[in-house]
């Protein structure tokens, strides 16, 4: 195998792995922010009982398949949702770095794709997509253009401007129009 072909098979995957981590913690932002709590403290615990989980536990899909998908502590059931969250992070990850040769551009894209996933299953399960999120993203989006610009990553800030407006300004004038029907978050 090519030694370039070997280097971008192992970026590939170590964005994979790093996107089931990432997505292990969208578990958390997705269980927690509509509920107004704290993602950082305590640490996860079972949905059911409360117990906290171990760190062996805690391994992204893993932890889930030896456990045959339920608590260690108490034996109830453990929606597959997580698991899920996880593959799915994992794999918007392992896709953006195969469509993008740049590691800075993939990891923008990746880390865009991680919000939202973890934005959809809030909004599917909820209908609130939360500013709690949105506003943070955006800024810190905002910045990774800025940089990948000015770092010459082949990031244009002045389409990324364009692009912007014109996704974000219809939705916002449809918000305008009708408040109600659609919040700034869709925007």
């Amino acid at each position: 195998m090519h030694t370039l072909a070997i280097v971008d098979a192992l970026r590939i995957v170590l964005f994979g792995l790093f996107g089931l981590v990432i997505g292990s913690f969208l578990t958390v932002v997705v269980e927690r922010v509509p509920r107004k709590e704290s993602i950082v403290a305590p640490r996860s615990r079972c949905p059911s009982c409360g117990a906290q989980i171990r760190s062996r536990d805690n391994i992204p899909v893993l932890s889930y398949v030896l456990l045959g998908g339920r608590c260690r502590s108490c034996g109830t059931r453990i929606s597959p949702v997580y698991p899920l969250i996880e593959l799915a992070t994992g794999g918007m990850f392992v896709g953006a770095a195969a469509a993008l040769p740049r590691v800075f551009s993939a990891a923008m894209v990746a880390a865009l794709l991680g919000v939202l996933v973890a934005l959809s299953v809030i909004d599917a399960r909820h209908k609130i997509i939360p500013n709690r999120i949105v506003y943070p993203s955006l800024v810190a989006f905002a910045l990774f253009v800025a940089i990948g610009a000015l770092a010459g990553e082949g990031i244009s800030a002045g389409k990324a401007g364009i692009g912007f407006l014109a996704f974000g300004g219809g939705r916002f004038i449809v918000a305008l129009i009708s408040p109600r029907g659609m919040g700034m978050g869709d925007v």
